[in-house]
């Protein structure tokens, strides 16, 4: 993400020294990133697991780049937890309520990649280290339902839900958009 609206979305949150914020859709980590150089304490997630443990190649320097070299460059404090997490599954233990004083992302809504969600399938995990679970397609609806969802069970009283959306009239339909009951 384009760090000045990453910067833009920390603003609209109010990310203070005081805030916890999560990430769920975590990438490179450009909007913890963000949070943190307003002093905040961080934690990110992203359903696909290499993207936390491995990161990726830079194409000029050939350096690995990761969510820890992107704190590092920037000297800044590294995230409380990074995990692998699926929106679409509660991933929480039981009970765990009102702890994140905003939740920033940017949602995979369908112009880079079709979105995608985990699914249990009976199949015997022979190397869980290297496992990576089965997905299937996440329609825009359904990830914006489950993303508010987190937000109201994970949010603090006057806590703040900030995410990116494409507004082109190609991109989505305004059924697609969650409506308060």
């Amino acid at each position: 993400m384009d760090p000045e609206m990453a910067f833009l979305m920390t603003n609209m949150a109010q990310v203070d020294r005081q805030s916890l914020v999560l990430d769920p859709y975590v990438g490179t980590g450009s909007i913890l990133i963000a949070a943190a150089a307003r002093g905040a304490h961080t934690m990110g997630a992203d359903i696909d697991v290499r993207v936390i443990k491995q990161g990726k190649q830079c194409p000029r320097t050939g350096k690995t780049l990761d969510i820890y070299s992107n704190y590092q460059q920037y000297g800044l404090q590294h995230p409380v937890g990074l995990i692998r997490m699926d929106v679409h599954t509660y991933p929480f233990r039981d009970g765990l309520r009102e702890v994140f004083n905003a939740i920033l992302g940017d949602p995979p809504y369908g112009v880079r990649a079709g979105g995608r969600k985990s699914v249990a399938k009976d199949v015997m995990v022979r190397y869980p280290a290297t496992h990576i679970p089965s997905t299937e397609p996440y329609s825009l609806t359904e990830c914006l339902a489950d993303l508010l969802e987190l937000a109201a069970q994970t949010l603090v009283l006057g806590g703040r839900l900030v995410f990116f959306m494409p507004a082109t009239p190609d991109t989505y339909r305004v059924d697609q958009l969650p409506t308060h009951p």
